[in-house]
């Protein structure tokens, strides 16, 4: 089995560029099916709240749990937003 262990998925509010933006699925799964990738572990776009992304990418492991795994993500600038999110 091979694990894709670091992608961004779900959309972003920095609106500076990909990784803050949108971070759609449907061609990456194209390429990780070519590539034999069967399990990726997600990750948040970049974002000013995770607390919200963690929550979008909860749902989009939740619809495929099968082939989705997540990771939650986390302001780690200051304590006070690591705690918070």
């Amino acid at each position: 089995m091979i694990i894709d262990s670091h992608c961004h998925a779900g959309k972003g509010d920095g609106l500076t560029g990909p990784w803050d933006t949108a971070a759609p699925l449907d061609k990456y799964l194209i390429r990780a099916a070519d590539a034999g990738i069967s399990r990726t572990v997600l990750f948040a776009a970049f974002h000013s709240h995770y607390a919200v992304a963690n929550r979008d990418v909860a749902r989009i492991v939740a619809s495929r749990p099968d082939r989705f795994l997540a990771l939650p993500s986390s302001m780690l600038f200051t304590i006070a937003g690591a705690c918070k999110d």
